[in-house]
């Protein structure tokens, strides 16, 4: 047994086209108090009310639930089905019981439904305490148990407010409005209709003092135009829509729709008027966005009607473009909406405006070729084009149709002489009537000329331009100079860019071939990078000295004559009159011009050149040799070249130290030195050593029997470079330094003992060992204790075997006696003694 309140709910039903919602309201505490919902006229509120109680009664049976309900417009209890039975207005809401029996009193289990029907009735049935209208009902719902010993229920409150619906404006957005001799007709879109926003459409006219009244109301909802036959045929008729409906009320006017009058003064006054000034109100009053498109029909009555252009202004001013017409002008929205119309007599005394070039170049065939844009007045019939002349004054030359002007951009001058001089041009328009646009307000254009200038002595091109004139929109970005090269074999390098990316107007053209041919212009490039103007092409046939491209100094060679033997090779092809041999002292100069030799007329093509003035024993020299052009120019310098200078000192170790400079300048450098030597001053020199230094010790121990006279010359011999450099006998280059000598004095070493019976074979014999003497005076004896002579000599070779007549000496100790005379001839005598053994 439990002691519990039926359960309560409502559920919408949601089978209708506007189910109704059911919107909880709750207090802070988050219960709700009762259920909100808002309905229309022709709207329907339905609901289901169901209440349950599961519990039983204490005798086992179900619980029986009453429902009941109350509200000012909700049919009496008596009779929930009559909806005419309520306290306010009918019809009422009703309810109906879903249980068996149609009763509202069942167990276990109530269904009931709520409809209520809204119409316009049920607006503002009572007022608020502020004297305002309210459209607000109040539903009381009850289901109670029969539990015993106390009743439950559940209770629902249910408000529904009633609102109306505002009639809706048609739209005009892109109303038609024009007039003509059945009066002002226009036209709108309708708004849906529900039932109950739409009564009637009221039409309303103003009038140009502002007056506003009803003209007509059309009960037709499809109705979607209007003729007001009524309206004044010479004023600006003004009109607003309005609809009835929405249970009387009575919608916002449209915005004030007007036909259209076009208003026309000519300027100067007639008779010469040629400029039509042209007003008109606009079709909706503070409209705005509207684009007109202005037309005009020439001659009036005519039908040929041409479109001038659009605006979205009210106002448009005519440069009248016909010569002596009546005109009617009007003006159109929306393709087919049109204004009244206004005509006047005008005649079109207006020349053409000012023609803008777009460029002027030279073409093909050094002819100028000019483009310009088409003239924006719509009645030009042809084209002159004007050329300056050498006075000074602009000569019209030829003239092209307008009609033409499509295919003949860009048109080129037949006669022009831009090859030979800057050409300056001007073109005019002139109209239908004879007019001509002003000479005087045209800027006009020039074509560039390209000049140059070559001296062979120079070697190079003075290339020279005038700057472009005129760009209305810029002035020229850049100017570019190319060149076409036509090789001696007729091969084309076409478009080499020679200089670029600046505004300067001179260029010299350096490193010109001779043989090759060279033809230049210059292109001229706007701001925009998208117009360019190029000037006339010039060719020349290169005529210039041509520079010595080989020039090699392969040897500085010290002859026997003690002269330096210069060798170089030549360019057969270099225009050179000579050769000049330039001595200095030091690689930084100054160099002095020492001799010349002529370029030979046939090969082999070399320089020779001996420099006797040179002191190579002692001096070291720089030499060079520069080419001198065929317009007396230095033209080429070659490679240095040194002498080597050898120094050879005397070493007391019977060695010659031998030092020279490194030889400058083979192509690649060194490959080795070698080290040729003579004795005792003979003309000939063998190969002594070779080194890759400057420095070499030259061990002459093995020469001691000689007289001590040492001489030497080095030989530089050159490595091979990019180049194999060969001399006059097919062998590498290489070049000889100074014949440089030693002299060692003579030198004579006495052995102090011997023994004839020695084991070793050297020392049974006694000799002086003498190095550098002169042989034929050379004297040797000796002499015993008692100064008997025992041996005497003149050869320096002979020896002293210890024998007297063929017998043994006496041992003991001997007296020697030496006299000799040394290279130099200095007389040498020496005076000692040895001892003879067993």
């Amino acid at each position: 047994f439990v002691d519990e309140a039926p359960d309560m709910s409502l559920t919408p039903d949601n089978s209708l086209m506007n189910a109704t919602v059911l919107t909880p309201v709750t207090n802070t505490a988050g219960d709700t108090i009762y259920y909100y919902t808002e309905a229309f006229p022709g709207d329907t509120v339905r609901f289901k009310i169901t209440a349950s109680d599961a519990y039983p009664n204490p005798n086992c049976s179900s619980q029986n639930i009453q429902f009941s309900a109350s509200g000012g417009n909700l049919s009496s209890a008596a009779n929930y089905g009559n909806a005419n039975s309520c306290l306010f207005n009918p019809p009422c809401a009703t309810l109906t019981s879903l249980n068996p029996g149609g009763v509202f009193s069942y167990p276990g289990l109530n269904d009931a439904q709520f409809n209520w029907n809204i119409t316009c009735n049920h607006l503002f049935y009572q007022e608020y305490q502020c004297g305002q209208l309210k459209s607000e009902y109040s539903f009381y719902l009850r289901m109670q148990d029969d539990q015993c010993p106390i009743n439950r229920f559940s209770y629902k409150k249910v408000v529904v407010k009633v609102k109306n619906y505002m009639p809706g404006m048609p739209n005009v957005d892109n109303t038609c409005i024009q007039q003509d001799d059945n009066g002002v007709t226009f036209d709108w879109v309708n708004n849906p209709d529900t039932g109950f926003n739409w009564d009637f459409y009221v039409i309303n006219h103003i009038d140009t003092l502002g007056n506003t009244s009803v003209v007509d109301t059309i009960y037709d909802w499809a109705t979607q135009t209007y003729t007001h036959a009524g309206a004044d045929p010479n004023a600006v008729n003004g009109y607003t829509i309005q609809v009835a409906g929405g249970c009387g009320l009575l919608s916002d006017p449209t915005p004030v729709l007007q036909n259209i009058r076009v208003g026309l003064q000519a300027f100067p006054p007639p008779p010469n008027s040629s400029i039509a000034q042209i007003d008109w109100n606009p079709w909706m009053r503070g409209n705005d966005s509207t684009a007109y498109d202005v037309w005009v029909e020439a001659p009036i009555s005519s039908g040929n009607w041409t479109q001038l252009g659009t605006t979205m202004d009210t106002t448009w001013t005519d440069t009248v473009a016909f010569c002596g017409e009546w005109l009617n002008y009007e003006v159109r929205y929306g393709a087919a909406c049109v204004s009244s119309s206004d005509s006047g007599f005008f005649s079109d005394k207006t020349p053409p405006a000012p023609i803008v070039f777009d460029s002027v170049t030279v073409a093909g065939g050094n002819l100028a070729a000019m483009s310009w844009e088409a003239s924006s007045d719509s009645d030009v019939v042809y084209y002159r084009i004007y050329r300056r002349d050498n006075s000074g004054f602009l000569q019209p030359v030829d003239s092209i149709l307008a009609s033409d002007y499509a295919t003949s951009m860009p048109y080129i001058y037949q006669l022009s002489n831009a090859e030979n001089e800057s050409e300056e041009y001007v073109i005019t328009a002139i109209d239908s009537c004879g007019n001509q646009s002003s000479v005087g307000n045209t800027i006009p254009s020039s074509t560039m000329y390209l000049f140059l200038g070559i001296d062979p002595c120079d070697g190079y091109a003075r290339i020279r331009w005038n700057t472009y004139k005129t760009w209305t929109q810029t002035q020229p970005k850049e100017y570019n100079l190319y060149c076409d090269i036509t090789d001696p074999l007729g091969g084309v390098i076409s478009g080499v860019l020679l200089k670029g990316g600046t505004l300067d107007t001179t260029f010299n053209h350096y490193g010109i071939i001779n043989g090759y041919s060279y033809c230049y212009y210059v292109r001229a490039v706007d701001t925009t990078g998208t117009i360019t103007s190029t000037s006339n092409k010039i060719c020349n046939s290169s005529a210039v000295v041509q520079g010595s491209k080989v020039l090699y100094l392969g040897r500085a060679s010290v002859t026997s004559q003690n002269g330096i033997d210069l060798y170089a090779y030549i360019d057969k092809d270099a225009d050179v009159i000579d050769y000049q041999i330039q001595r200095a002292d030091a690689e930084i100069g100054p160099y002095l011009t020492i001799g010349n030799v002529a370029k030979p007329a046939l090969g082999p093509w070399e320089v020779k050149f001996i420099d006797y003035t040179a002191d190579p024993m002692n001096r070291k020299y720089f030499y060079r040799i520069a080419s001198r052009d065929s317009c007396g120019a230095l033209d080429t310098l070659s490679n240095l070249g040194t002498n080597m200078l050898l120094n050879v000192e005397a070493i007391g170790n019977l060695s010659n130290t031998l030092t020279w400079t490194h030889y400058r300048k083979f192509d690649a450098g060194v490959e080795e030195y070698k080290i040729y030597r003579s004795i005792d001053g003979g003309s000939s020199f063998a190969l002594a050593a070779t080194t890759t230094d400057s420095v070499y010790n030259d061990d002459i121990k093995p020469y001691s029997n000689s007289k001590g006279k040492f001489c030497y010359y080095i030989k530089a011999i050159a490595k091979d470079g990019v180049i194999p450099w060969r001399d006059e006998f097919g062998e590498k280059f290489n070049a000889r330094s100074n014949v440089s000598c030693a002299v060692h004095k003579a030198r004579l070493w006495v052995p102090s003992a011997f023994s004839p019976n020695s084991d070793v074979i050297e020392n049974r014999k006694w000799k002086p060992q003498g190095v550098f003497a002169r042989p034929d005076s050379y004297t040797l004896f000796v002499t015993n204790r008692w100064g008997q002579e025992v041996f005497r000599t003149n050869d320096l070779n002979e020896s002293w075997d210890g024998k007297v007549n063929g017998d043994p000496a006496a041992i003991g100790v001997y007296t020697y006696y030496i006299k000799y005379r040394s290279i130099e001839d200095v007389p040498v005598e020496e005076r000692g003694t040895f001892t003879l053994l067993n």
